[in-house]
């Protein structure tokens, strides 16, 4: 049952939280999906993107049966865009929306590449800061493939501060082990020190993309999430939103 509701099952994922504009489209037991780096230019190239994938797999819009975005932490603008468009899809095909957090999207990405099951997750927030959050993941089952539903526990909520105030309350004592992906590595050396001793490794260059928000969404919609309209939302994890004009605007 499991395997024919995966092979009718078709969703779409669209994200633009960084430089990225990602678009991925899961359908008959697998995924496609298209990533390129636009800087400023999302706008212009996510639409063209959605029309391309769905249309390399001989679909139409009206077959999704869900739409999924990143919804953030990331780009003030780049969440919107993503929010705008997934909510103006779901509400034109009367089907299920769900939002997927970036840093989730990131730990899913770093432990399908590493089969690590802790990852520590940080992006760049810009004015000094970081959004950043643990993450625990597991799959169930014998293997990691499609139609296996991984599940990740926050471990510590998400949060954006400076980086030397990043909370380590969570851990359960040094030598934890964790992996850390994203662009706020950048500032490792000033995370606390208990924290900074318990990264294994770290990656740097690593965004999210649609393929990993996809196989999230797909997890919410087989559980039977309701994935209402009303909480796409995006998710700017900042209390305050602090605007800078940039020269010349």
């Amino acid at each position: 049952m499991l395997f024919l509701t995966l092979n009718m099952t078709k969703i779409l994922a669209i994200d633009t939280s960084s430089e990225n504009c990602s678009v991925a489209l899961f359908s008959q037991n697998s995924i496609t999906s298209e990533c390129e780096s636009a800087p400023r230019n999302h706008t212009q190239r996510i639409l063209p993107m959605v029309k391309s994938v769905i249309a390399n797999q001989g679909l139409a819009l009206s077959d999704l049966d869900a739409v999924a975005f990143g919804c953030g932490p990331g780009s003030f603008t780049g969440i919107r865009i993503s929010a705008g468009i997934a909510q103006g899809l779901a509400f034109g095909l009367n089907c299920p929306v769900y939002p997927v957090s970036s840093l989730e999207a990131l730990a899913l990405q770093s432990f399908r590449q590493t089969g690590e099951k802790r990852v520590f997750v940080a992006i760049d927030a810009r004015m000094d800061e970081v959004y950043w959050g643990a993450y625990e993941l597991a799959v169930s089952g014998s293997d990691s493939g499609l139609g296996r539903e991984v599940s990740i526990i926050n471990l510590s909520g998400e949060h954006v501060c400076a980086p030397e105030k990043v909370d380590y309350s969570w851990m359960s004592g040094e030598g934890i082990g964790l992996k850390g992906v994203g662009s706020g590595l950048v500032y490792l050396e000033r995370f606390p020190e208990v924290l900074r001793k318990s990264i294994s490794s770290f990656k740097v260059d690593f965004e999210p993309t649609a393929d990993a928000i996809v196989e999230l969404a797909l997890n919410a919609f087989l559980r039977g999430d309701e994935g209402s309209i009303s909480d796409a939302l995006p998710s700017y994890v900042r209390d305050t939103i602090t605007w800078k004009k940039l020269p010349g605007r």
